[in-house]
């Protein structure tokens, strides 16, 4: 460590030199320093790192927040450590991943400090990661009603439905498929509300269009729409030549795994939500709404389903 310290003062040395922002070797060296067991060396440093970020004027950003507090932990402020780190979460929405890296810092911080490790969830609430899946919009021809179009509207039952459990959990992520109805509705929802969406398609993209396209109405419009938008989008497919129920299970246990380890990654906690009649709960086909929610529940994932027809036109 403290070799490691002297390494992050040399940059720390460079970086002025060049007028650049030496905040963050500065950082780094008093860690080393307190980790190695130098405190009073470390805090004393630490002081000049808090006085060079409080003068300038993108203090408040996520990452001089977190600067903040990361020095205020070293001079074993907690009170004032937690108030910067509460600015730096509000700050990252966007960013799950770098408040759960900076989540790690602190618990190393915390450690040597104090061992109160209830701080952190305190500082870092767990975010949500919501998995989704729906139904398609009903075709002309279909007598049982499951999703029909009349309700597919952007501010139509539907998406009001999915807005409201979205805002009402804190999402600020979300994994889905793009296909006409419930998953279009469902990341347009979750972009209303700030959220990340990635679009994990268990066709290529070309016939997500060309489903869009069929379906008519403003379907191939909010597909673009929401393409655009999307942190990331991956087609899944398992084989060309299999049938699309086998492309849908596929996808179905590649999305769930990817939430699952997504969830970890940034600390947070997934949930599930459906739109679907729950027509088929009593033996859900590999591939399908039903089967989603039973991979869900078998893997002890909570869920919310909403069914359509209690949706008023």
């Amino acid at each position: 460590m403290t070799e490691a310290a002297k390494w992050a003062a040399q940059a720390k040395t460079f970086a002025r030199q060049e007028g650049a922002d030496w905040s963050y070797p500065a950082n780094q060296e008093v860690q080393f320093l307190y980790f190695a067991g130098q405190h009073e060396t470390a805090r004393a440093k630490a002081l000049l790192v808090i006085e060079f970020i409080e003068q300038r004027v993108d203090h408040g950003s996520m990452w001089n927040q977190t600067n903040l507090a990361e020095m205020r932990l070293v001079l074993s402020e907690l009170d004032r450590a937690g108030e910067h780190y509460a600015k730096a979460a509000a700050l990252s929405v966007q960013s799950p991943g770098d408040l759960a890296a900076n989540r790690a810092v602190a618990a190393l911080l915390l450690a040597e400090v104090s061992g109160d490790d209830k701080l952190l969830d305190k500082w870092f609430p767990k975010p949500v990661l919501l998995i989704f899946a729906g139904h398609i919009p009903d075709c002309a021809v279909r007598e049982a009603p499951r999703l029909p179009e009349k309700i597919c509207r952007m501010d139509g039952p539907a998406a009001l439905a999915l807005t409201k459990i979205i805002a009402k959990m804190g999402v600020v992520e979300g994994i889905s498929a793009g296909a006409p109805g419930g998953d279009i509705l469902f990341a347009e929802a979750l972009l209303a509300t700030r959220g990340r969406i990635t679009l994990m398609e268990p066709f290529p993209l070309r016939r997500i269009r060309e489903v869009a396209n069929n379906c008519g109405y403003d379907w191939s419009t909010r597909l673009e729409r929401i393409y655009e938008k999307a942190s990331h989008i991956q087609a899944i497919t398992c084989a060309e030549d299999v049938d699309g129920d086998t492309q849908c299970d596929y996808a179905n246990y590649v999305m769930l795994g990817t939430a699952i380890l997504r969830t970890k990654r940034i600390n947070g906690q997934l949930r599930a939500i459906v739109l679907s009649d729950e027509a088929d709960a009593a033996a859900p086909k590999p591939g399908g709404t039903g089967h989603f929610v039973k991979l869900c529940r078998d893997a002890n994932i909570p869920i919310d389903i909403i069914n359509p027809n209690t949706l008023n036109a």
